[in-house]
């Protein structure tokens, strides 16, 4: 675990739309702690796609909290528990990423290809 730096999870809105996921993993030794920071990013920073895009992130539970999908989040936890069961988690609060915002209507796979570059290449701001 402690090799692997991110975990980048394209996400397909509403069949017309593209966000993406960027898990940003961060093993401390001395802690024994793998630190976890989710930043979401869709390229029209339009509210009406948070939900769906947080909902990657954290699952969905059904009336009863069953988990009906496991999100992202979960799958973290679970790979974290079956690879090193005694090392801490530490998963932070959703992190937005608001720039750059897509003009048009059409780019929204570049701007989330690019975007997840950037990340994985240490270049957090555009």
């Amino acid at each position: 675990m402690a090799d692997t730096k991110f975990i980048i999870q394209p996400v397909n809105l509403k069949r017309s739309h593209w966000g993406v996921v960027i898990t940003a993993l961060h093993y401390l030794e001395s802690a024994d702690t793998l630190r976890v920071h989710p930043y979401l990013y869709e390229p029209l920073i339009d509210e009406e796609y948070h939900e769906d895009m947080e909902e990657v992130w954290k699952g969905i539970k059904d009336q009863e909290n069953k988990v009906v999908m496991e999100g992202l989040r979960g799958f973290v936890k679970r790979w974290c528990q079956a690879s090193t069961p005694t090392t801490k988690l530490r998963i932070d609060p959703i992190e937005w990423v608001e720039v750059p915002q897509q003009l048009d209507y059409a780019s929204c796979g570049v701007f989330v290809v690019a975007q997840a570059f950037s990340y994985v290449h240490g270049n957090f701001q555009w």
